[in-house]
């Protein structure tokens, strides 16, 4: 065993300092720096300006909440977390389903099929819940090429995001690869952290980001500071 002395030594001086200087005031709306700096290391594109932290849920009620409109049209996966689908349905959103075929996959074609001029959103959950389906990286660029031709915002929920049994299947976050995306991750799935209650959305898209900032000035606010370190 080891003093406590000694572990002390050995811990980060950085992630001390971050213990002796905490306060339990409003923390940062948008998360702390040194807790977006932290994500941000996960990405290859990104940096802290482009990460806004809150709980998984609360993310995915305020994104449908503040870029979507009643009668907008919306595809979402099926099956799916129902939240990814409901709060769009209460809003007024017009779903359509891209589904498992009869080999138990997602093809492209078949999302292809139900894209229009009136398509809006699309919303994607990659690696899947609840089925574990994991798309190739090709597939994923030709779901990306349609999301480009068409102009769509794409909202990918990676909640599952590095969970993989071989990590030779493993594909980048989507706001690595697509400008007009915003991606969720979290602790709860890939880190085994749930009661954390810490995710965050990833986006290029700034006007985006500053719409969720705000709308969330009227549920959690900000972060509990003890939480972020």
């Amino acid at each position: 065993s080891y003093s406590l002395e000694y572990i002390l030594s050995c811990a980060n001086r950085d992630e001390l300092d971050l213990w002796d200087n905490l306060k339990f005031g409003y923390t940062d709306s948008k998360g702390s720096e040194f807790l977006r700096e932290s994500i941000v290391s996960q990405y290859k594109t990104l940096d802290v300006n482009n990460v806004l932290v809150m709980s998984p849920g609360e993310a995915n009620f305020i994104l449908m909440n503040t870029v979507l409109n009643k009668a907008d049209e919306v595809i979402c996966m099926y099956p799916s977390y129902q939240s990814l689908y409901q709060v769009a349905v209460s809003l007024g959103a017009v779903i359509k389903w891209w589904k498992f075929n009869s080999h138990q996959n997602y093809q492209v074609q078949d999302l292809e099929s139900l894209l229009s001029e009136k398509t809006k959103l699309l919303v994607l959950n990659f690696p899947h819940n609840p089925t574990g389906f994991l798309p190739s990286t090709d597939d994923l660029n030709k779901i990306i090429s349609l999301a480009r031709k068409y102009n769509l915002l794409i909202f990918s929920d990676e909640m599952y995001h590095q969970l993989v049994h071989d990590a030779s299947r493993q594909i980048p976050s989507i706001c690595d690869l697509y400008e007009n995306s915003v991606c969720l991750w979290g602790m709860a799935k890939s880190f085994g952290l749930a009661g954390l209650r810490f995710g965050w959305i990833a986006s290029h898209r700034a006007d985006i980001l500053q719409k969720m900032a705000s709308f969330k000035d009227y549920l959690s606010i900000c972060n509990n500071a003890a939480g972020e370190v």
